[in-house]
């Protein structure tokens, strides 16, 4: 199973909603049929949005979605083939954007 996950740190629960909505209205509108899970871990402010759908493999993701996503909200992303690390995108202020 291929799976995308969105990683970003706060332990403000409102941030948390705000940027939960607004990368679901930005991953869905490529992406709709894709099931969203959301985990917080409060103490470490931690937070994770991961995205599953019945892609073929890694390379079916447009990676302009995800690099988009990962401006925007200056979020990491990973995809994952089973439990294993795909590929990595991330947002560095003084880089712009990194792939891995």
């Amino acid at each position: 199973m291929v799976s995308v996950k969105f990683f970003g740190y706060s332990s403000d629960v409102n941030y948390i909603e705000g940027v939960k909505m607004e990368v679901e209205d930005a991953f869905g509108m490529t992406y709709p049929n894709a099931v969203c899970e959301a985990t917080v871990d409060a103490e470490a402010e931690e937070f994770e949005f991961s995205y599953t759908e019945s892609w073929s493999g890694p390379d079916a993701i447009d990676e302009d979605v995800l690099k988009e996503i990962c401006n925007n909200h200056e979020l990491y992303c990973s995809v994952y083939v089973g439990e294993e690390k795909n590929k990595s995108y991330f947002y560095d202020e003084e880089d712009e954007f990194v792939y891995e």
